[in-house]
């Protein structure tokens, strides 16, 4: 049976919610820019890979400590009107930091301030605008409006990495923020035709009440709380790169291998996790450090009987750390293929269950400390 294609995104038919997905793709695209110049502002204050994350912290403290008091508020006001509002509120707040940027006067404590606010805006944007999604098209057209509005997310990414990257080069990152602010508030102006804004209840209960009663049933019903701690693992570990991507410090950006799992190759041998650093501008390899040293290399004896040459594994994982005053980033190596057993790799397996620390402009080994010699698990 053939597929119509006029139902792939068959909610667009619906006006209100068109004008909801031009929203979302505007204010995607101001998303998108300012979490790049967020990391880029942070690094360009301190130099400090440490403060780039904890700009990122401190937003996601905002999101994660009030996203719960954000789908008690949808449910108490006119969702479409308090979108308007919040919208332009956290584009102004994007104009004020551009300002700041462009004027010189920006200091870190700034960028902390409205990347808490921003983080506590996304947490209020969230609930109301999925619920204004059920607002519009209803229980039936549901899914497919979800649909149409995280691909719409996803194509914003794509445009807001090429726009960044233009306005940054060209004009630098001040105006990048006022990009910003001008999507956000476009795509708020959006909203402005949409004739959907209701409430959904109408509630005496106090907003203590709510919060305590949606906790509860949280933590009762059991697909509930499994999506919330899966969420939580996606939000924690799956888009960090998007802060930090791999660690880049000083124009080189250091990247592991991809294989598979310790435990699970058939045999003994697997892909070897050496690690590699590339020019960000070129994207030409600098270097490769081998976690598992070649023939000739300092190390290699550690593999006895040739072992060196099939086993794989030896990779990282975790994620790097950098230190940019001595110019190391460093590397928490995991173990040899495979877990369990090691019979087919004698020796200390050199630079397994390691902790190495290379200079990352020509990766070059400066020290390192193996934890455990011919560790069977990784």
């Amino acid at each position: 049976m053939r597929f119509p294609i006029e139902r792939l995104f068959i909610s667009l038919s619906v006006r209100d919610f068109r004008w909801l997905w031009a929203n979302n793709v505007f204010f995607s695209l101001g998303i998108g820019i300012e979490m790049l110049a967020q990391g880029w502002l942070a690094l360009e204050l301190t130099n400090s890979a440490f403060w780039v994350g904890a700009v990122a912290g401190v937003r996601g403290i905002g999101m994660v400590g009030f996203g719960a008091l954000g789908g008690v508020i949808a449910d108490r006001v006119n969702r479409r009107n308090f979108l308007i509002v919040l919208q332009i509120s956290r584009g102004t707040a994007a104009l004020v930091l551009g300002l700041l940027i462009i004027t010189g006067n920006v200091q870190l404590w700034h960028v902390l301030a409205i990347a808490a606010y921003q983080g506590i805006g996304q947490a209020m944007t969230i609930p109301v605008g999925n619920a204004l999604i059920f607002d519009t098209v209803g229980r039936d057209l549901l899914l497919n409006a979800v649909a149409a509005r995280n691909t719409s997310f996803n194509i914003s990414r794509i445009i807001s990495g090429v726009v960044f990257g233009a306005l940054f080069a060209t004009f630098g990152l001040g105006y990048c923020y006022l990009a910003v602010a001008a999507f956000t508030t476009a795509g708020s102006m959006a909203l402005v035709f949409m004739r959907v804004g209701k409430r959904a209840t109408e509630t005496t209960d106090s907003i203590w009440k709510d919060l305590a009663d949606g906790f509860s049933y949280a933590f009762r019903n059991q697909t509930v709380r499994a999506l919330l701690l899966l969420s939580v693992l996606i939000e924690g570990f799956g888009f960090s790169h998007m802060v930090l991507l791999p660690v880049i410090a000083r124009d080189v950006i250091v990247v592991g291998a991809a294989l598979a799992a310790g435990s699970r190759p058939p045999s003994r041998e697997n892909v070897p996790g050496h690690i590699r650093g590339f020019d960000v501008r070129t994207g030409e390899r600098k270097w490769i450090f081998h976690t598992i040293p070649m023939e000739g290399e300092f190390g290699n004896e550690t593999w006895e009987r040739d072992s060196w040459s099939y086993t794989g594994n030896v990779a990282v994982w975790s994620p790097f750390t950098v230190d940019e005053d001595l110019g190391y980033v460093y590397l928490p190596v995991e173990g040899a293929t495979g877990d369990y057993y090691g019979g087919h790799r004698p020796g200390n397996n050199l630079f397994s269950s390691s902790l190495v620390a290379l200079n990352i402009e020509t990766g070059e080994r400066i020290w390192h400390y193996q934890l455990v010699h011919h560790d069977i698990w990784d």
